[in-house]
């Protein structure tokens, strides 16, 4: 279920509004994008209630944000 989330989220947030899209880099895969999440979460373990969903693209903003 986290992966089919992650694929979902992977194409669509390249067309979120600047302040939280995300340019993923070519090549990288979704086990790199679960990491990424999962750092993030365990980096905030006080916000691990929040919605699965937001707190990935949050990580992926900060670790790719699109310039």
């Amino acid at each position: 279920m986290c992966a089919g989330i992650i694929s979902g989220l992977a194409y669509t947030v390249k067309f979120l509004p600047p302040d939280s899209s995300s340019c993923t880099p070519e090549g990288v895969t979704i086990g790199e994008m679960v990491r990424v999440v999962v750092a993030y979460i365990e980096r905030r373990p006080e916000r691990m209630h929040e919605d699965f969903r937001k707190l990935a693209v949050e990580a992926w903003h900060e670790a790719w944000p699109c310039m």
